[in-house]
């Protein structure tokens, strides 16, 4: 009777490892099956890292063409302000120079005075092998640092024209009694850059059509 209830253990004993090896094997066998699935899976994902590096690539550069673009912004802003800071230095070197003088806003014109009455056209001579040139088109400020780019312009310099009293300053101008228009005047090297080039800056910058004809 022992005997028999041992071999009926060990027949348990077997079966249960049987049972075991059974749902190991199957769980391998599943195993197996799922490799293919899964390495297709892990394909997919290196791709998708793939093509996010590249995004990541693009993103870089377009981040590097904004950064440049930025400097280059700032670049021209800060020339912007040099540039405004240069026309303020020169308006109050035009103060300065023509400026300084009236003391009263009201403009006396005194036909018998020599010092009031306006003169001829100035008589000194642009240096050899230079010719001159004036063009008013309004506020002279920027017509002038327009022709200071233009190659060929050697020299510029400011004033008024045209008005009846001599040597106004610039609060006499600025009254409206003395007609004078604002102007350049230039020497120029006509070899390097003729009358007509002047002409094309000029008419850039002026329309005639505008308010009292101040343009820029």
């Amino acid at each position: 009777m022992a005997e028999l209830h041992r071999v009926v253990e060990e027949l348990c004993e077997r079966e249960s490892r049987l049972r075991k090896e059974l749902l190991e094997h199957k769980i391998l066998k599943e195993t197996i099956a799922i490799v293919p699935f899964l390495k297709k899976e892990i394909a997919f994902k290196d791709k998708d890292l793939a093509k996010s590096s590249l995004k990541i690539d693009g993103l870089k550069a377009k981040s590097e063409t904004l950064r440049r673009e930025i400097k280059m912004l700032k670049n021209k802003i800060d020339d912007g302000e040099a540039r405004d800071l240069k026309l303020k230095e020169m308006e109050t070197e035009n103060l300065k120079r023509f400026g300084n003088r009236a003391t009263n806003p009201t403009v006396q014109m005194d036909s018998s005075a020599s010092d009031s009455v306006a003169q001829g056209p100035d008589e000194d001579k642009p240096s050899p092998g230079l010719e001159f040139a004036e063009f008013a088109a309004g506020c002279f400020w920027g017509v002038e640092l327009a022709f200071q780019r233009v190659p060929g312009v050697i020299e510029t310099e400011v004033g008024y024209t045209q008005g009846v009293m001599h040597n106004p300053t610039y609060e006499d101008v600025c009254t409206d009694k003395t007609n004078h228009s604002e102007v350049v005047r230039l020497q120029y090297d006509p070899r390097q850059c003729s009358f007509d080039d002047l002409l094309n800056v000029f008419w850039a910058k002026h329309d005639p059509t505008s308010v009292n004809r101040q343009i820029p």
